[in-house]
């Protein structure tokens, strides 16, 4: 279990680095900031949904448009490269995936700080899944030195059953938080939580737009595991968990005290 994920690691992080090198030095991005709605269209295999939504929220700088754009009031992916034609997720796995992006994009965005959304596609290795980053800087985008990842599956997760050879893992999670490192400057951040109060407020306000009902009680036990790993990394070579709160299901791997919680809706 432990290589495969760091197999995944690997890939994605290379990915990131490579790709996002470019979007730093040749990316485009609105210059200032224009007020904008979303509503749900047709995905792209075309498979459409009757619910419509409204959002309203400024895109500043600090938003990167190489790989996702806001336009005609929506929010689309342009592949990998950045130079497909616009589209949103299918919604036949999540009926509401287009809605939950834009919402995470609409609470990560900060002054003074940088959030990035693509998708990254389907390869042998991995599943097709938006990426939503959130990190001081773009350069950290590109270092792969994010404060959390969230990866949303547009189809199949990754089968953590299969990976782990145990029955009683999610075979196939709708995405996955890593909670990597909530501080970036030493002297503001709390010794005791290894925290920024910026940081944990972007992972509570996304957790309340994945789970409105249950953010909190799911975020307390996210923090836990963070500050404990942070804490007594030699408890963290390896760890395992299942935990239900309400209908969310969260398989928790931690490994080498990296912390990761796959999540899965179970009244889908």
């Amino acid at each position: 279990m432990k290589n495969l994920l760091n197999k995944k690691r690997t890939v994605v992080g290379l990915i990131f680095v490579i790709t996002a090198f470019v979007a730093v030095f040749g990316y485009s991005i609105i210059g200032s900031k224009t007020t904008v709605h979303a509503e749900i269209m047709d995905s792209k295999k075309a498979v459409s949904s009757e619910k419509e939504w409204t959002v309203n929220f400024n895109v500043p700088v600090n938003f990167s448009t190489q790989y996702a754009e806001i336009r005609n009031g929506k929010l689309y992916f342009k592949g990998e490269t950045g130079e497909e034609e616009p589209y949103l997720f299918d919604t036949e796995k999540q009926e509401d995936i287009n809605e939950q992006i834009y919402r995470l994009a609409q609470v990560l965005i900060e002054d003074n700080f940088y959030t990035s959304v693509r998708h990254l596609e389907k390869s042998e290795v991995n599943p097709s899944r938006a990426a939503i980053r959130f990190a001081q800087r773009p350069m950290n985008i590109v270092a792969n030195n994010t404060a959390f990842d969230i990866l949303i599956f547009e189809h199949q997760g990754y089968n953590l059953a299969e990976i782990d050879r145990n029955d009683k893992l999610a075979k196939n999670p709708d995405g996955v938080i890593d909670v990597n490192k909530l501080w970036f400057d030493l002297e503001k951040a709390s010794r005791e939580t290894f925290s920024q109060k910026v940081y944990t407020e972007k992972l509570q306000e996304s957790l309340k737009v994945m789970f409105p009902e249950q953010y909190q009680e799911i975020y307390d036990y996210m923090f836990h595991y963070y500050v404990d790993s942070m804490k007594n990394p030699e408890n963290y070579e390896e760890k395992v968990e299942v935990k239900t709160f309400g209908n969310v299901r969260i398989d928790t791997f931690i490994y080498n005290s990296e912390p990761s919680f796959y999540y899965t809706y179970l009244d889908k």
